[in-house]
């Protein structure tokens, strides 16, 4: 565990910085125990202010200079001490924490004292798609309910996020919005569950699996996945189409690109072509694309709708500048994905709740494509909207935790105009 702690450190101290995504550096990192360290990172970040007022404490209390001089591991262990599940058989924590017990006990009540203003940012349901190339969904609720779990009848969406708000730890139900979906209580700690380690049960949040939803497969299409690493969509959009079809996967980074070939492999995932180049430098008629019909675009966002973010929905943390960047960088992606002669759907998706990363860039890209795309209602089903501000805004899904028990997310769905349909009745840039 001392490789996970230092890492963890490490990529909390950059988060901190605001240099990259949690998922970005957990993909880059050598640590070997990826999904430990994953789970790690996210549960200890949203707890990084409280733990950090009470390691000040802890130093003027308790002489180490193992507090002083590693601040941010002294957190990461503070955490494993108060809120872990138990992996306290490193070198470091025996030496750092066990044996300066009687001073870290001190801090216990303002610990407890303080678990309430965090306790929010992990109230979602935890979510877990069946990944059907393996296995199929009726075999894992059969296997869950042999080691005592309980499944709750989904009933009516109503009844349904009821049951969802009052999951406890050995229920679980099925998702009425996603097929194969498995809806566990906030917090339920699957990562070392060996359907997770086979790629029999996915984690995935219900709302990065509407984009390809919103995609509409059919067996034998040919797929655009852009910006594809990790590859839970990929492999979601491999589960729908049973694996018979083609997905093009697109992503520039080594590391990333790595992780993604591993994941497919270990997801079953065969129809799948794993290509390692930044997507802006293709070129905007490439033939590599050239029966390509459906495109999924999840580019690199500020990722402020994640809820385990500590800055979900703060205001003061927003980097207008970053924004901005990303925004540009998002509607360059787009327009190229929409200049490929042969696509004619494209769902755009973030997991961000900035206007300027998602209807802002929809009205950007109808200015120049809306001769040629237009708008279709995604999800119609779904309550939650896009913006009213913008016209088209009722066109568009929001995902919120408030409303939806989700992430914060955003899915827009272009489709390709008919020449012949001389009402253009969708939402074009005259509209």
């Amino acid at each position: 565990m001392d490789e996970v702690y230092r890492e963890c450190g490490v990529i909390l101290k950059r988060m901190v910085e605001k240099r990259e995504s949690v998922r970005n550096l957990v993909f880059k990192s050598r640590c070997r125990r990826k999904n430990i360290l994953m789970r790690l990172c996210c549960q200890v970040y949203p707890k990084r202010q409280l733990l950090n007022s009470q390691l000040k404490v802890l130093r003027n209390i308790c002489y180490n200079n193992f507090f002083i001089e590693e601040p941010v591991i002294s957190i990461v262990l503070l955490y494993e001490y108060f809120f872990g599940c138990g992996n306290r058989c490193s070198y470091l924590y025996r030496t750092n924490i066990l044996k300066n017990i009687r001073y870290v006990e001190k801090l216990r009540p303002s610990i407890e004292a303080g678990k309430k203003t965090v306790q929010h940012f992990t109230q979602i349901p935890r979510y877990a798609r069946v990944n059907t190339l393996i296995r199929d969904t009726a075999d894992i609720v059969h296997y869950l309910e042999s080691l005592g779990m309980t499944l709750i009848p989904p009933g009516n969406t109503e009844r349904h996020l009821k049951a969802i708000s009052v999951l406890e730890k050995w229920q679980f139900t099925l998702d009425l919005d996603v097929a194969d979906l498995l809806i566990f209580a906030p917090g339920m700690d699957l990562h070392d569950d060996n359907l997770l380690q086979t790629g029999q049960l996915i984690l995935q949040d219900k709302s990065s699996c509407l984009p390809v939803i919103c995609l509409e497969l059919e067996p034998g299409t040919t797929v655009l996945d852009i910006c594809a690493a990790p590859g839970n969509k990929t492999s979601h959009i491999a589960s729908v189409m049973n694996n018979k079809g083609k997905i093009i996967s697109v992503d520039y980074h080594k590391d990333r690109v790595m992780t993604l070939r591993m994941r497919l492999e270990s997801f079953k995932v065969t129809c799948c072509e794993v290509i390692e180049q930044d997507f802006l430098k293709f070129k905007d008629y490439d033939p590599i694309f050239e029966n390509v019909t459906h495109v999924l675009l999840d580019p690199p966002c500020s990722g402020s709708g994640i809820v385990n973010r500590i800055d979900f929905g703060n205001d003061e943390t927003i980097d207008e500048n970053r924004l901005k960047r990303l925004s540009n960088l998002q509607v360059m992606m787009l327009k190229k994905a929409l200049s490929q002669t042969s696509v004619t759907r494209c769902v755009y998706s973030t997991c961000s709740i900035h206007e300027e990363e998602n209807e802002a860039v929809v009205e950007e890209i109808l200015k120049t494509f809306g001769d040629q795309f237009e708008l279709e209602e995604a999800l119609p089903g779904w309550t939650h909207r896009g913006l009213d501000k913008y016209k088209f805004g009722s066109m568009c899904v929001r995902c919120s935790p408030e409303e939806d028990m989700t992430n914060g997310f955003f899915v827009a769905v272009f489709r390709k105009r008919d020449p012949m349909y001389e009402l253009r009745g969708g939402m074009g840039m005259n509209h």
